[in-house]
């Protein structure tokens, strides 16, 4: 396959994502994040730790999903991303030609999708249209565009709704007893637990 085309990876296949020290890349996550919870932040934690690596996290905010206003959402990844501002930036989605203003210094776009058990084919035959023109604007940059679809160990472990719902549940029938403890188990490890017991506290005052 020529360099300069779109090329797809698919992770349930053991394609790994081949990052070359020599390029650098942005790792595209778009998302609603309502609430950002484990599995999200599981989803593009293995890049933080690579130093060619920067991340735009794309907010879909057009509505509020799972009783979870955008503008929460919004702080909720702002405190997750706290200790990460060198590596993460957090945009408000609006289209796919966002990404170029942040393309600066980037070798490779690399956008990360969830293998959801789509087909191969018609999941890369849809990326490659609606990220045609970004295509072809970065490839007369001298960049590319790449697919990669992670696994997503999580995926129907870990979810908005099972969030929102397990918070809904203990607010209904057990109060705040064990609140936190059992709660936690939905929210990345690294948080402090100032920062939990806030995050949690939050979503339940939206959620009531």
């Amino acid at each position: 396959m020529k360099e300069d085309m779109t090329r797809f990876y698919w992770e349930d296949d053991g394609e790994s994502y081949p990052f070359e020290r020599s390029k650098r890349y942005l790792i595209y996550f778009i998302g609603s994040f309502s609430p950002c919870h484990r599995g999200h932040w599981s989803a593009f934690e293995m890049f933080l730790n690579k130093p060619n690596c920067k991340i735009l996290l794309s907010h879909n905010s057009g509505s509020q999903r799972h009783g979870i206003s955008a503008n929460l959402t919004r702080k909720i990844l702002n405190i997750y991303s706290k200790d990460y501002e060198d590596k993460i930036t957090i945009i408000k989605r609006c289209c796919n030609n966002e990404i170029l203003k942040y393309t600066h210094g980037i070798d490779v776009v690399v956008c990360l999708r969830g293998d959801e058990g789509q087909s191969h084919r018609s999941a890369e035959s849809r990326m490659t249209r609606q990220f045609r023109s970004v295509n072809d604007d970065l490839r007369s940059r001298g960049k590319f565009i790449d697919f990669y679809f992670n696994s997503r160990p999580l995926l129907n472990v870990v979810s908005s709704t099972k969030f929102t719902d397990a918070i809904r549940y203990r607010l209904k029938f057990k109060g705040k007893n064990k609140f936190y403890q059992e709660l936690n188990y939905y929210l990345p490890d690294h948080l402090s637990r100032d920062n939990v017991i806030y995050v949690l506290n939050r979503i339940a005052e939206e959620l009531i």
